[in-house]
């Protein structure tokens, strides 16, 4: 399951070419359920295709999402209402 979203998130950011540095905002604490995010940072899976992947902290008071829309992370880990806030939102990409 880890290799399945470290491929997964590789072959999302190689999609962002025109931006090195990205930002990929958690929607909670940093814990287990994000280890495959953090072994392929510290592997330098993303450093390999020229990514300088940034990892923030979500929290109780962090939307991923607000995070993606307003330009501050390029990626954010969200939960399934996202797919509820895709209909009033054109430029999400799910």
């Amino acid at each position: 399951m880890k290799k399945f979203f470290i491929l997964l998130m590789v072959t999302l950011f190689s999609l962002v070419l025109f931006s090195e540095n990205i930002i990929l905002q958690l929607k909670w604490f940093h814990q287990f359920q994000f280890a495959g995010f953090y072994v392929a940072k510290e592997k330098k899976f993303y450093s390999d295709y020229g990514l300088n992947v940034t990892i923030k902290q979500g929290g109780p008071t962090v939307s991923p999402l607000k995070e993606v829309l307003t330009g501050k992370a390029q990626f954010g880990l969200e939960g399934p209402n996202v797919i509820q806030t895709k209909a009033g939102v054109k430029e999400l990409k799910l």
